[in-house]
């Protein structure tokens, strides 16, 4: 009777150790799903540097007072990285709340939850990139310098918010990426 009390202490004992470990339960799917989602998002990312690429020169130009860096072809470009981005997006960030259905998994859940504030940061900068070059396509469009110029001047508040949207998403992209280092989470 004793070893069977002792057998049945130590495989209860054994069973927490688990659940405390995080092991068991629905590990392996709560890797695949971010596993996927991961890649996802590292491919969206490719778009936003591609993006930036086409932005940040044009922009910043234009700030400095050279107007001439701003193309309706750019402009053009810019809109259509941003939209394919605003698609991809919601999809990515189901991917990550899948994980929120599982049993047992509840580092995998935390940083999918930081993953999902990441995705949402990143909307929001698209969204809001994405409302700036509307307002300025029309003035690009018509080539008047002086109405440019007056553009960016009405609209620097808007510009300086855009870069804060930015600081927000790579602190909650770091965030993400710290939970995923700390729990060492690998897949």
């Amino acid at each position: 009777m004793k070893k069977l009390l002792a057998l049945v202490l130590v495989v209860v004992l054994g069973l927490a150790a688990l659940a405390v470990v995080g092991c068991g339960g629905d590990t392996q799917q709560a890797q695949d799903y971010l596993k996927a989602a991961d890649a996802d998002y590292a491919a969206s990312q490719k778009n936003t540097q591609e993006l930036e690429s086409i932005l940040t020169p044009m922009l910043a130009g234009a700030m400095a007072g050279n107007y001439a860096v701003l193309t309706v072809a750019g402009l053009q470009q810019a809109d259509a990285i941003i939209q394919k981005g605003l698609a991809d997006l919601p999809g990515i960030r189901e991917q990550y709340v899948k994980v929120d259905s599982l049993n047992g998994v509840e580092d995998y859940k935390q940083y999918a939850d930081a993953m999902v504030k990441t995705v949402d940061a990143d909307t929001a900068a698209l969204k809001g990139i994405k409302s700036l070059l509307d307002s300025l396509m029309p003035v690009v469009q018509s080539g008047n310098q002086a109405a440019i110029a007056q553009w960016f001047q009405a609209n620097s508040a808007t510009v300086v918010q855009l870069q804060e949207l930015q600081s927000e998403l790579e602190k909650a992209y770091n965030e993400a990426q710290q939970i995923k280092k700390e729990n060492n989470l690998e897949y």
